[in-house]
């Protein structure tokens, strides 16, 4: 998990960010409804049924098998919330990719930083919702290699002995990444790539419950005034 993480949606630009690690140094956030084109096709994508959403009843006695080989990184981003919500920090730990785990240090720094704020309200958590997906556009003209990238906003309900009890939002930044041995082969001539955790942050909008806990990831540079979102499709699923 490095410090940046991975998303309620943005209606404003965050500040720059210093690299840390639980969640990872290339992580890029994102903002939505700031132009009409995006808030029509948000209005479109909100009639959809699909629900993405669990909570502690349903979630299965222990996780699935190979999540970093589906489609798509939603399994990875529930089976690690499961961890969390668990407190199974070596299992968390492993399901975080080689960057994300480089700039977060061995397993004991891991532990040490989820459990302080704002992560140690993921940890023992009473529910998640996956509540959206943003995917990268494929290139026009492109071969279709599959999806190779993907941010998810999670809405936390933190567990009824945390010192916060009401949801807080975190982004899940994942990727494909090719692991190899020692010998530089590919494991299991893996050619597609595995699913892994780049970065898990704190929504960044949602600021007033954690004001002075991020402080420390805010840089003294000017806020950014990117306002290009062309390349990015956003999929808003509502389960509650």
């Amino acid at each position: 998990m490095s410090r940046c993480h991975s998303m309620p949606p943005a209606s404003q630009n965050p500040r720059k960010r210093r690299q840390h690690s639980m969640l990872a140094p290339h992580t890029r956030s994102v903002t939505l409804l700031r132009h009409s084109s995006r808030a029509l096709l948000l209005t479109t994508l909100l009639s959809l049924p699909t629900s993405h959403s669990f909570s502690l009843p349903s979630i299965p006695s222990s996780p699935p098998s190979n999540p970093a080989h589906d489609p798509t990184g939603e399994r990875l981003v529930k089976t690690q919330l499961l961890h969390y919500q668990t407190s199974n920090l070596s299992d968390a730990y492993l399901l975080c990719s080689p960057w994300n785990q480089e700039a977060t240090g061995s397993l004991q720094d891991f532990e040490e930083l989820v459990k302080t704020p704002p992560y140690d309200l993921i940890l023992g958590h009473e529910r998640a919702d996956i509540m959206m997906e943003v995917l990268p556009d494929k290139p026009k003209g492109g071969q279709n290699e599959g999806t190779q990238a993907a941010c998810y906003l999670v809405c936390i309900k933190p567990g009824k002995n945390a010192r916060k009890r009401y949801p807080v939002w975190f982004w899940w930044e994942v990727s494909r990444h090719f692991l190899e041995d020692e010998d530089g082969d590919l494991v299991d001539n893996d050619v597609e790539g595995e699913w892994r955790v780049d970065c898990v942050m704190p929504d960044f909008e949602d600021l007033d419950f954690e004001a002075e806990s991020l402080a420390q990831y805010l840089g003294d540079e000017e806020e950014e005034d990117d306002d290009d979102f062309d390349g990015m499709t956003f999929y808003l699923d509502f389960g509650l």
